[in-house]
C-alpha cells in the first residue's frame, strides 16, 4: 500500500474529511523489510560460497518488495541502511566487503527500478536483472580494489550464477508481496 492511503473512519466524527494514516503503515512495512533484509544478509554472510563472492542474495528480495510496493526512493533507503547495518554486524563496515556490498546494492536497486519502470518484466525478470547488475558491479569494484584484471576469471561463473539466484530471490519476493497484500487487505 502506498503512503497516500486514506481512511474515512479515521477522521473525527462529523469532521467531513479524511486524514492520511498510510505513513505509519509505510514505516512499519519498510522497517519489517529492513529487518528481514538485515537478518538474511547476516545469515548469508555465515554460509560458505563455492565461488568467491557468490551468495543467494535473499536480502534483495526484501528490497525488491519495497521497490514494487513503495517505489525506488524507499527501496534505496532500505538497501543502503541494510548495507550499513550488516556491515556493522559483521565487522566489515568501511572495508572492501562493504565497498563490494554497496556497489552491488546500488547497481541492483537502480537496475531493478529501471526494469520495473519499463513495466514489461515480471517480478522474476526484475529480480534477475537486479542480480545480474549486482554481480557485474561487484566484479568491477573488485577489479578496482585489487588493481588487477584477474577478477575477470570469476566473471563467467559469477554472472551465470546470478541468473538462477535472481529467480530464487524473485520467487521469494513474489511470495512476500502476495502475503503482504493479503495482510494489508485484512487490516
Amino acid at each position: 500500500m502506498s503512503s497516500t492511503l486514506l481512511y474515512a473512519d479515521a477522521a473525527p466524527a462529523g469532521a467531513g474529511s479524511v486524514r492520511p494514516l498510510g505513513a505509519a503503515r509505510v514505516v512499519a512495512e519498510d522497517g519489517a523489510m529492513l529487518a528481514l533484509a538485515c537478518v538474511l544478509g547476516i545469515v548469508e554472510s555465515w554460509i560458505p560460497s563455492p565461488v568467491p563472492g557468490i551468495r543467494l542474495g535473499l536480502a534483495n528480495a526484501a528490497v525488491l518488495v519495497v521497490l514494487l510496493r513503495g517505489g525506488w526512493v524507499r527501496a534505496v533507503r532500505v538497501s543502503l541502511v541494510r548495507v550499513a547495518i550488516v556491515g556493522v554486524a559483521t565487522g566489515t563496515l568501511l572495508g572492501p566487503v562493504s565497498a563490494l556490498s554497496l556497489a552491488g546494492a546500488a547497481a541492483s536497486v537502480v537496475c531493478m527500478a529501471l526494469a520495473a519502470r519499463l513495466g514489461v518484466l515480471s517480478t522474476l525478470g526484475i529480480s534477475v536483472a537486479g542480480a545480474f547488475s549486482h554481480v557485474a558491479a561487484q566484479l568491477v569494484t573488485a577489479s578496482v580494489l585489487v588493481a588487477s584484471g584477474a577478477v575477470a576469471a570469476l566473471a563467467t561463473p559469477a554472472l551465470l550464477a546470478s541468473l538462477p539466484l535472481g529467480l530464487v530471490t524473485g520467487s521469494v519476493a513474489g511470495v512476500l508481496i502476495s502475503r503482504l497484500g493479503r495482510i494489508c487487505r485484512r487490516a
